[in-house]
């Protein structure tokens, strides 16, 4: 038998791709075990040292199929007692958080998700929280999630980030040290570079695509060496032969030197000409007082692309639809505004514990078309017309046609199927008016400007 060596394979996982065909991602025994060393310096020996206990109790809930797994299952290895939950209690928060305070559990890391749920079900109740250390990681924290975390007594949070590629959790950053998500620093023995297109580093505060490098880094894709040689580039600031891992994540350098997550470089979506974050549009979303989470998302239904909002209501709050979307046409731009919002009592996540995009219903946008009914032959014409290239029942004479789900491809739509009806349309005509009753009367006008001329 051949002696284990620390570049031979630790374990090997799979995570999903693009095109549909899992990833195995080939992890060495030298990624993990500096991970542990790094976690050991980094948090299992502060909250030791704070609590006096030298055996702590440690929560598992993360699926086995997701490399955030063995986080937890490292704590064994410095001597503490890991809880793995079973399947109904990660997915119950009510029954997670019974089980958090009836084990005075000390530790546990969940994603931002699961966590709001667990404060909805009483874990930070009356302003504090029972842990002495929480970990918050496989998606990125809302602001106003992050403000409230921030103010928790007696409670360290960290916010964990790493691709799976990066071997579970490459960098770190402590909650209480700054007021707007961040995800730190690398861990010990890591490295990161913030590169643009050219692979040139970016000053601080200027977008770059997210590279690391360093002890962390898989070996590779399984049997993929192609996808292995796209993902996995040398690294040009070393001389070593060393590679870097593309990650895919934009983030910006903060003055002091931490890294702020910024999103996928492959998340922006482009609506009716507009290149969209809708990061952007969560953020101004979030600080709705009545909100507690929010998600953006472009869907398509019925070949019409429109952005919707999904919110998940504050305890005791209910806030209306069409208010909330007004209340956001109101500090955004024209193009940034959601077709709809659409209320949950929680958000779909998967096995392990990210945001399900899939399981989001569709809206009723249809329930957005709320204005006053056609008067006339003409503005039910164009109602008509404008409820037929939507695919909507129906559509009010003072509905806003953008709001509805309109776009630039459905505007050439309607203007010539109101050609082919005898009008004089042109999509210019669409943007302007907006509404069918604004535009029938700027058609009529036109009309009878082009018959008294003649």
């Amino acid at each position: 038998m051949r002696p284990l060596r620390p570049e031979n394979p630790a374990y090997l996982i799979y995570t999903s791709g693009s095109t549909g065909a899992p990833k195995g991602v080939v992890i060495t025994h030298r990624s993990v075990v500096n991970l542990f060393h790094s976690h050991r310096r980094a948090l299992y020996e502060p909250v030791v040292e704070r609590t006096g206990r030298s055996r702590l109790h440690v929560g598992h809930a993360w699926s086995f199929s997701f490399d955030a797994s063995w986080q937890p299952q490292l704590w064994m290895f410095h001597g503490h007692c890991v809880h793995v939950l079973a399947e109904d209690a990660q997915r119950d928060p009510e029954e997670l958080h019974r089980y958090l305070r009836a084990h005075a559990i000390d530790f546990i890391e969940v994603a931002p998700t699961v966590l709001a749920q667990l404060e909805q079900a009483g874990l930070t109740e009356g302003g504090s929280c029972p842990l002495p250390l929480l970990g918050v990681g496989g998606e990125a924290v809302p602001d106003s999630q992050w403000a409230g975390l921030r103010e928790l007594p007696g409670t360290d949070v960290v916010n964990l980030y790493g691709p799976t590629e990066g071997t579970v959790d490459a960098m770190i950053a402590h909650v209480r040290d700054s007021e707007h998500q961040l995800i730190g620093r690398p861990v010990d023995n890591a490295r990161v570079h913030l590169l643009d297109a050219g692979l040139r580093p970016v000053p601080p505060g200027v977008p770059g695509e997210m590279y690391l490098a360093g002890a962390g880094l898989a070996r590779g894709y399984r049997g993929r060496a192609a996808l292995t040689a796209e993902r996995f580039v040398a690294d040009p600031f070393a001389a070593d032969g060393s590679r870097l891992y593309r990650t895919g994540d934009l983030a910006r350098w903060t003055r002091d030197g931490a890294v702020e997550f910024l999103g996928r470089a492959d998340d922006q979506v482009k609506i009716r000409g507009f290149r969209i974050e809708p990061g952007e549009i969560e953020t101004v979303a979030a600080a709705h007082p009545d909100l507690s989470r929010v998600v953006v998302t472009a869907r398509e239904d019925d070949g019409v692309r429109r952005l919707v909002a999904y919110g998940v209501p504050r305890p005791g709050s209910a806030p209306d639809p069409a208010a909330l979307r007004a209340w956001l046409a109101e500090r955004l731009p024209a193009h940034l505004v959601p077709a709809a919002v659409v209320l949950l009592g929680a958000l779909p996540v998967t096995a392990n514990a990210k945001l399900d995009r899939d399981r989001l219903p569709a809206p009723d946008f249809g329930a957005a078309a709320v204005g006053r009914e056609p008067e006339g032959e003409r503005e039910d014409a164009v109602c008509a017309a404008m409820a037929e290239v939507l695919s909507l029942p129906r559509v009010g004479a003072d509905d806003d046609f953008f709001a509805l789900g309109g776009d630039s491809i459905v505007t050439v739509r309607l203007a010539g199927l109101l050609r082919a009806g005898g009008w004089d349309a042109a999509p210019k005509d669409v943007f302007r008016h907006r509404t069918a009753a604004g535009l029938a009367a700027g058609l009529r006008r036109r009309n009878a400007d082009a018959a008294a001329d003649g």
